[in-house]
């Protein structure tokens, strides 16, 4: 028994593991009903998964593109009740902060009591670009724009700036 012998025999032995190993984990694959496919029915598979993404995406589109449709199908019906029932307003000043708009709808509607008497106060947050954020203080829901005119017209003759606006 000489080196190169020995050597060789420690070799055969570790290749006939190797092999025994894979030959063990060949048959717990078959056992599981594992197959090895080849190269090309690997790329078959990858592309029929690839067209179900694609037609799974392409679904989705159209749902969404309904959806949309739907939305803008109200939005558009909500438009047309609201523009049958216009309610108009009347603003009376824009302020800088909350707090000084209620301030100022107090000290007005004390002030001139008998035209803000049934009369409740709004205040529209609005971001102008640019300037930043202002608040809307404004009143009334009038039903046409004729009265909201007559409204903000006798605001004037009080010396009160205002102006009529859409809700």
């Amino acid at each position: 028994n000489t080196k190169e012998e020995l050597s060789e025999k420690i070799e055969t032995n570790l290749v006939e593991k190797k092999i025994s190993k894979l030959n063990t984990i060949e048959e717990k694959d078959k056992e599981k009903n594992i197959e090895v496919l080849d190269s090309s029915q690997i790329q078959v598979e990858v592309y029929k998964n690839s067209e179900k993404k694609i037609n799974l995406n392409l679904d989705n589109s159209q749902n969404l593109n309904n959806k949309l449709t739907q939305l803008d199908n109200t939005t558009n019906q909500t438009n047309k009740n609201l523009n049958k029932e216009k309610k108009f307003k009347v603003q009376i000043a824009s302020y800088r902060k909350k707090a000084s708009a209620i301030i100022g709808w107090n000290k007005i509607s004390k002030k001139h009591i008998s035209e803000f008497k049934n009369l409740e106060p709004i205040f529209e947050r609005v971001e102008i670009p640019n300037k930043g954020v202002f608040f809307r203080l404004q009143t009334g829901k009038f039903n046409n724009k004729e009265n909201a005119k007559e409204f903000c017209n006798k605001l004037k003759k009080l010396n009160l700036n205002c102006l009529v606006v859409i809700k």
